[in-house]
């Protein structure tokens, strides 16, 4: 791996507590103190002379602390939209994208009802909803395009019969 012998396991325990000390600019602070609530103890800490506070004194200031806390906002590191047609929300018929090899758009459907993140359609005379993340606008010169093509099935692609050489 990263290093020469083949024991790296025994630098893991190394490498773990220096990615959990390192200093995030985002939370302005540790992943360690923002898992425990303050730094963990290095090793060079252990061999310092503390003086020990009483148990009450320490749970005191404990409560102290924690009525302080107050949530930190979080802060999308990704600020990309997902994309949505701009016309979906004009379009009187849409496609809809599915996942089958052959065929990537249903035939348009009839729009009866929007919503932010779904539209109500007509598929086979009942109303379904679907994510507006699968659909696609429909555009057409003739109205009676979409009309036909809701009864219209389209033909799977032909296989070839011998194979190509």
């Amino acid at each position: 791996m990263c290093h020469e012998n083949e024991r790296w396991t025994r630098s893991l325990p190394i490498i773990l507590l220096g990615l959990r000390t390192t200093w995030c600019t985002n939370f302005q602070s540790t992943p360690a103190e923002l898992l425990y609530g303050e730094n963990i103890c290095l090793p060079c800490d252990f061999f310092e002379d503390t003086k020990f506070q009483p148990q009450s004194e320490f749970v005191q200031k404990l409560k102290e602390t924690m009525k302080q806390v107050k949530p930190i906002p979080f802060s999308y590191n990704c600020k990309q939209k997902p994309f949505v047609f701009k016309d979906l929300q004009n379009c009187s018929h849409v496609f809809i994208h599915t996942d089958i090899i052959n065929q990537s758009l249903q035939p348009p459907y009839q729009v009866i009802k929007r919503c932010d993140k779904m539209f109500t359609l007509l598929i086979k005379n009942k109303n379904v909803n679907i994510s507006i993340d699968r659909l696609k606008p429909c555009f057409s010169d003739n109205p009676s395009e979409t009309d036909s093509a809701i009864n219209h099935k389209s033909n799977p692609v032909d296989k070839p019969t011998s194979p190509v050489k």
